[in-house]
C-alpha cells in the first residue's frame, strides 16, 4: 500500500518503520526541521532501541509537508499536550486532517485523543476517520509497534476497519478489539489511567513500608504475585512522569467532569506525585545539610533520553531552588559525564532513574570521592548491603 504518516515523532518512526518493513510505501511528513534532517539522513532523533538501524535500512521518504498523491492509507502521529486543566489542545490533529492529499482512503488517528478532538477530526475528514491507538513503551516503541500486546480498531465502517487491518498485517494471534472510534478513545486513556493508578499504588505503598520498617521489594512483590495484579509496572519510583500517563491522566478527569462525572480516582496520580516530591526534597535537604548534592537520573525512566514530565528534573529544580548545587549523571543526556566526578565532594546521591548502568559502578570509588557517604535511593534499585559493605548510608524512598 501507499501510506501516509503524519509525524516522525516516536510513535509515527516506529509506525512509519514497521510499515516500510512488511513492504509498504512509506511517506513520513514530520515539520521539524533539525528531526526532519536526521530521519532524512538514516538516523533516529531518539534514544529507542533498534530505531536507529531501522530508519537507515528501510526505504521511507521523509518530507516537510504532505506531497501530492494517491494515497491508500494515512496514519496521524502528531502531538496532542494536555494543559494543566486537562484540556487536550486539538490543534496539531486539526491541522494535519486539514492538510491531507484529497482521496477517499482511512485516515488512522494513532495519536492520544479524546473524543473532543475525535470529533474536531471527523468534521473535517467524514466517516472515513478511525482511531487505532498505540500502546508503546519509550526505549521500547518499535518492538512494541512491531509485536503489540493487542490492536484496536475503532472506525465506523467495517470497510475502514479492515483496510486498516490489511494494512497493519498482524498475525492472527494479536488479540483484535474492533471498536467504535469513541470507544477505541476510550480504551487507550483508560489503560493509561490505569497504568498511572497501578504505579502510583506502588509507589504509595514503598513510602508505607518505608514508614514500617519494611522492605518494600518483599511487599510488592508478594503483592504482584496475584494474577488479577500482576507485576508489571508495580515498582516502586519517585512518581509517574512522561509524555503519556500524567496528561492522559488530566484529559480523562476533564472529559469525565464535562459529564457531571466524579473523576476523583484521576487525582490518585497527581496527589502521590506531589506527595512523593515534598518527600524526596525534604528528607535529601536534611541529609545534605546545605551540602552540594549529586544526581543520578534526568530521564523520566531508564532506557529512553525523554525528560517530559520528568520527577527528576522537578527535584532537582527544587532542590536548587532551596539553595543545593546539584550536579547530575544521566547516561542518555550527559553521556560524556564522569559519574564519579559528579559525585565528587557530595553530602549527599540522589538515584531518580532506574538505569541499569548504577548497578556495576564502583561504590568503594564513589565512596572515597563523597564529602559525606550517603545515597537517597528514590528507586529502590540499589542493594543495601552492597552500599554498606562499602561504608555507604543507605536511605530508600520514604525513609
Amino acid at each position: 500500500m501507499r501510506v501516509l504518516v503524519i509525524g516522525g515523532g516516536r510513535v509515527g518512526s516506529a509506525t512509519s518503520c514497521y510499515l516500510a518493513r512488511t513492504g509498504h510505501e512509506v511517506t513520513c511528513v514530520e515539520k521539524d526541521a533539525a528531526r526532519l534532517g536526521m530521519l532524512s539522513a538514516g538516523r533516529s532523533p531518539y534514544a529507542e532501541e533498534g530505531l536507529n538501524e531501522c530508519i537507515a535500512r528501510n526505504r521511507i521518504v521523509f518530507a516537510p509537508a504532505c506531497p501530492p498523491g494517491d494515497y491508500d492509507i494515512c496514519f496521524i502521529c502528531v502531538g496532542t499536550p494536555v494543559d494543566a486543566a486537562g484540556v487536550m489542545n486539538e490543534q496539531y490533529v486539526v491541522e494535519a486532517c486539514s492538510a491531507l492529499p484529497c482521496g477517499g482512503y482511512p485516515v488512522v488517528l494513532r495519536s492520544t485523543v479524546t473524543p473532543v478532538v475525535l470529533r474536531q477530526a471527523r468534521t473535517i475528514v467524514g466517516d472515513r476517520i478511525a482511531v487505532c491507538p498505540e500502546f508503546l513503551r519509550e526505549g521500547r516503541a518499535l518492538q512494541d509497534t512491531i509485536e503489540p500486546t493487542r490492536l484496536v480498531i475503532g472506525a465506523y465502517s467495517r470497510v475502514v476497519a479492515e483496510i486498516v487491518d490489511a494494512c497493519l498485517g498482524y498475525p492472527n494471534t494479536i488479540p483484535r478489539f474492533v471498536t467504535t472510534p469513541e470507544e477505541a478513545c476510550l480504551i487507550k486513556l483508560g489503560a493509561n489511567l490505569t497504568l498511572g493508578i497501578k504505579i502510583s499504588v506502588a509507589n504509595f505503598l514503598s513510602v508505607l513500608c518505608a514508614a514500617e520498617g519494611c522492605d518494600a521489594r518483599r511487599v510488592l512483590e508478594a503483592i504482584a504475585a496475584d494474577p488479577r495484579i500482576g507485576p508489571g509496572a508495580f515498582m516502586p519510583g519517585p512518581g509517574v512522569g512522561g509524555p503519556c500517563l500524567p496528561k492522559d491522566t488530566r484529559a480523562t478527569y476533564r472529559l469525565a467532569a464535562s459529564h457531571g462525572i466524579n473523576a476523583h480516582a484521576a487525582f490518585v496520580l497527581q496527589a502521590t506525585n506531589s506527595m512523593l516530591e515534598d518527600l524526596i526534597v525534604r528528607r535529601v535537604c536534611e541529609l545534605a545539610g546545605g551540602g552540594p548534592v549529586a544526581g543520578f537520573g534526568l530521564a523520566f525512566k531508564a532506557g529512553t533520553d525523554d525528560t517530559a514530565e520528568s520527577v527528576a528534573v522537578r527535584v532537582y529544580d527544587r532542590l536548587r531552588a532551596a539553595g543545593l548545587f546539584v550536579s547530575v549523571f544521566d547516561p542518555a543526556l550527559t553521556p560524556g559525564r564522569d559519574p564519579y566526578a559528579v559525585v565528587e565532594g557530595a553530602t549527599c546521591l540522589l538515584v531518580m532513574t532506574e538505569w541499569q548502568e548504577f548497578l556495576s559502578l564502583d561504590w568503594t570509588e564513589i565512596r572515597r570521592r563523597m564529602k559525606r557517604a550517603q545515597v537517597y535511593d528514590a528507586r529502590m534499585m540499589l542493594e543495601p548491603s552492597v552500599l554498606r559493605r562499602c561504608g555507604i548510608a543507605y536511605f530508600p524512598l520514604g525513609t
